[in-house]
C-alpha cells in the first residue's frame, strides 16, 4: 500500500494516520518500525523500531464503537527534511490484541515539491495554486492561498520567489519601484510581510528573472522596451543597481541558472519567443540572440525552470509549450492552455 502525506502546518512535518481494529473490543498494543528503504536500486532491509529513527514518531488514540469494535489510531509524523527525494520508505505497523499479532506494511514515496505550486499576481493580490504533475498548468488541483497586498492598484505586474520560499519580490507597472517581502512561513504567501521599497531607476517591471547563480537580476521593461541588468545582494532590493540595458522589445525574460542562456518574449518587435546566449555568463553586454518562435499574442510574463518548458500568462489564460531540446524555442511542442491561474506574473516553487 502507498500513502499520501500532508504537511498541514507547512513546517516540513509530514503527517498521516494508520488504524488497527479489534472486533471484540480488546485493547490493542501497537508498534511501528522502519522496515526498509529503496534508494532506486531496490529495498534494503532496516528493521528499525521507531524509537531508533530520529525523524519518525507517533502517538496513539482509541475509540470504542457502539458495535463493540475498538479502533486504535496511530498518528504518525515524519520530518521531511530528513527524507530523500526519490526514495521509497517502507514501514510496518504491528497490532497485538493479547492473543495474536497482525502486521501491515506500507510504502511512502518521497517526491519533490518543486513545480507543485504556482504563484500569480492579480491586481493587488498574490495567489497560489496546487499543481500536479509539476509545472503542468492543466494539473491545477485547487486554489491554495491568496494574499491581498494593499500597496498597488492593479499594478503588481511581476513576481519572483527565492528558492527557499522566504522572500518575494514584486515589481510594478508604475513609478512605485520594486518591493521586498519576507515570508514568515516559507512558500506561504498568507505570511508575506512588507520589508522595504527601492527605486533603482527602472520603470515598468513587466517581468523579472533571478538565476540561482551569480548576483544579477534581469528585468524586462515595456517602457522603452528594454532588458535591464542589475547587480544586487540577492533578495535585498536596497542593493539593486543598474549595470546595463539592452534595447529590444521585451515583455518577458527567463535566464538559465548558470547565466549562459535566456529566452525572451518579444511582443511589439518580432512578436516571438527568442533564444539568447551570453558570451560571458550573466553579462548582457555579451548577449546575442538566435532562434525565434513566432507568437502574436501578448505574454505578460515568462517562466522556465530548466529550459524544457516555457510558461507564461496572458490576460485570461496561462499558456505553456514544452521544449524537446532544452532552451531551444524552435523545438516547442503544441500550445497548452488553462484559465485556472491566469493573471499577470507567473512563478513556480523552485525549492
Amino acid at each position: 500500500m502507498t500513502r499520501t502525506l500532508t504537511d498541514p502546518n507547512s513546517d516540513d512535518i509530514l503527517e498521516w494516520t494508520e488504524k488497527a481494529s479489534d472486533v471484540n473490543g480488546d485493547q490493542v498494543t501497537t508498534s511501528l518500525e522502519l522496515d526498509a528503504v529503496d534508494d532506486g536500486t531496490g529495498f534494503t532491509q532496516r528493521d528499525t523500531d521507531v524509537s531508533n529513527v530520529s525523524w519518525l514518531s507517533y502517538s496513539t488514540r482509541t475509540n470504542l464503537k457502539a458495535s463493540g469494535t475498538r479502533e486504535t489510531f496511530l498518528d504518525i509524523e515524519a520530518d521531511a527534511t530528513a527524507l530523500q527525494v526519490g526514495y521509497d520508505y517502507r514501514f510496518e505497523v504491528s497490532a497485538f490484541d493479547g492473543v495474536a499479532t497482525t502486521t501491515r506494511k506500507f510504502v511512502l514515496t518521497i517526491t519533490s515539491p518543486v513545480g507543485k505550486t504556482v504563484y500569480t499576481t492579480q491586481y493587488d493580490s498574490v495567489k497560489s495554486f496546487n499543481v500536479d504533475p509539476a509545472f503542468d498548468i492543466t494539473g491545477i488541483t485547487s486554489k491554495n492561498q491568496s494574499s491581498t497586498l494593499g500597496r498597488y492598484s492593479g499594478d503588481a505586474a511581476s513576481m519572483i520567489m527565492s528558492p527557499d520560499g522566504t522572500k518575494v519580490i514584486i515589481g510594478t507597472l508604475n513609478d512605485s519601484g520594486i518591493d521586498e517581502y519576507n515570508l514568515q512561513t516559507p512558500y506561504d504567501i498568507t505570511t508575506m510581510q512588507f520589508v522595504q521599497n527601492a527605486d533603482p531607476g527602472v520603470y515598468r517591471y513587466s517581468d523579472m528573472s533571478k538565476p540561482t547563480g551569480g548576483a544579477k537580476l534581469y528585468v524586462a521593461s515595456n517602457f522603452n522596451n528594454r532588458l535591464i541588468e542589475l547587480t544586487w545582494t540577492p533578495w535585498d532590493v536596497s542593493t539593486l543597481s543598474i549595470t546595463n540595458t539592452v534595447g529590444t522589445y521585451l515583455r518577458g525574460v527567463t535566464v538559465k541558472n548558470d547565466g549562459t542562456q535566456a529566452i525572451f518574449a518579444d511582443w511589439t518587435g518580432n512578436d516571438a519567443f527568442i533564444n539568447a546566449t551570453f558570451g560571458t555568463a550573466f553579462d548582457t553586454t555579451t548577449l546575442s540572440t538566435g532562434n525565434t518562435l513566432g507568437y502574436s499574442n501578448d505574454p505578460k510574463s515568462l517562466f522556465s525552470y530548466d529550459g524544457t518548458q516555457i510558461i507564461w500568462n496572458e490576460s485570461s489564460e496561462s499558456r505553456k509549450k514544452n521544449l524537446s531540446t532544452a532552451w531551444d524555442v524552435t523545438s516547442a511542442g503544441s500550445l497548452i492552455s488553462s484559465t485556472d491561474a491566469a493573471g499577470q506574473a507567473i512563478e513556480f516553487r523552485t525549492g
